[in-house]
């Protein structure tokens, strides 16, 4: 899923920077970004609303919504592979 969608694009699966944050760490990042909110949650909300949460020092709308052309499982397997990043 994270190739199929070209996540690798814009994304390092290290902690590199590439036009989007490195997704290296993920997991342990995403459950600190908002109180309340666990990290699946929060990875979820930011690939099916990709502005909702924009990292500082990065710019808003550059990533593309694509959450509409996941289904259910797809979702929460692309969630699954982050977050053993």
């Amino acid at each position: 899923m994270f190739t199929k969608l070209a996540c690798v694009g814009c994304h390092s699966t290290k902690d590199v920077r590439i036009v989007g944050p490195g997704l290296a760490g993920i997991k342990d990042r995403a459950g600190t970004r908002v109180a309340g909110l666990s990290a699946r949650a929060y990875i979820e909300q930011s690939i099916r609303d990709p502005n909702a949460f924009v990292v500082e020092g990065f710019p808003p709308n550059v990533m593309p919504t694509t959450s509409g052309s996941l289904s259910a499982v797809e979702m929460q397997d692309l969630i699954a592979y982050l977050e053993t990043l």
